[in-house]
């Protein structure tokens, strides 16, 4: 890629979407870098050394990750940056991002807190809502919490991922195994992530990368 591209996740736990994606680029030939400047530190909990030390940089199976650090020189040498807030909504960083990605479930009390995130104009926001169930409260009544976001026409910009035990215990692998396989993930967690990546690579390579990284290589 030409251009470093930021993103910036803020919501709920995120993490095991950011490590998929990150697993699909090396994949591609691109270069990731992880930055975990969430309350929870769940990112942090899925890298295997607990003890690192803020602002230095740890390679994970061929993608880098470091805490607390938003050194915009050190992101010019990667394609992607994939900042995990979580509900660090007031970190001044988060208007420094290309892209926003609200993440949260059908709980009101975690939209409620998305609604302190206010965008730059020129920054993309996308709504991703986990642990979707069959009920009469869907994507509407999230969105409609939401007036700080503004969505497209058609909701290309929406994404519902309905609970699935395959993506907790896929999740739950990402934590406690070095080397972790989501080929079993659900068909809503592959369209976000074709979704999110279908802008800089075509479907034919998306699909081989798929293929060879959810298999853990």
């Amino acid at each position: 890629m030409e251009q470093t591209k930021v993103v910036a996740f803020v919501g709920i736990e995120s993490y095991d979407l950011i490590h998929y994606l990150s697993r699909l680029i090396r994949k591609l030939g691109g270069k990731s870098l992880l930055v975990d400047y969430s309350d929870s530190r769940s990112l942090s909990h899925t890298i295997n050394n607990p003890l690192v030390p803020d602002g230095e940089i740890v390679d994970y199976r061929g993608v880098d990750f470091i805490t607390d650090s938003c050194d915009e020189n050190l992101f010019s040498n990667y394609d992607y940056v994939f900042i995990d807030f979580g509900f660090n909504t007031q970190n001044p960083y988060l208007g420094h991002c290309e892209e926003i990605y609200f993440v949260t479930d059908l709980q009101r009390q975690n939209a409620a807190r998305l609604r302190l995130v206010q965008p730059n104009d020129d920054q993309y926001c996308s709504l991703v809502i986990r642990e979707m169930v069959s009920s009469k409260v869907g994507a509407g009544a999230v969105k409609a919490q939401l007036p700080n976001i503004s969505f497209l026409e058609d909701d290309s910009n929406v994404y519902e991922i309905y609970a699935d035990t395959a993506n907790t215990s896929t999740a739950l692998s990402i934590q406690y195994d070095n080397v972790f396989q989501f080929n079993r993930v659900s068909s809503d967690v592959k369209e976000f992530l074709f979704g999110f990546l279908s802008v800089d690579y075509d479907e034919k390579r998306l699909k081989a990368a798929f293929k060879a990284a959810s298999k853990g290589k």
